[in-house]
């Protein structure tokens, strides 16, 4: 097997041919680098509008607005937990190993 690479094709000959032509004046690599800018602005700007899409399409829609006379949802108040919910740990304490397990089956 040979380690030589294969031989460009034409068009890259050409490419090559014109990039170094380009580049050896102030002029060529000023134009490039603009060239350059320019592309990746201008893909920033189609990647950012697709952002914008599947933003538009992820994010649910704002709720509606809540009927007259019922209170908005950040104005509820919750409930006080019940003092039966949450034993006091001594009561805890006095169960055998298995009734603690049991509490969390």
């Amino acid at each position: 097997m040979s380690d030589a690479s294969p031989a460009p094709s034409p068009e890259q000959d050409d490419f090559i041919a014109i990039l170094s032509a380009v580049m050896e004046t102030e002029r060529g690599r000023w134009f490039l680098a603009e060239f350059a800018r320019r592309n990746r602005h201008a893909e920033t700007e189609r990647v950012l509008g697709a952002i914008a899409r599947l933003e538009a399409v992820l994010v649910p829609a704002p709720l509606a607005a809540t009927p007259p006379g019922r209170p908005e949802p950040a104005m509820v108040q919750p409930v006080p937990p019940s003092p039966d919910a949450n034993p006091p740990m001594s009561a805890i304490d006095a169960l055998s190993v298995d009734a603690r397990l049991r509490m969390f089956r």
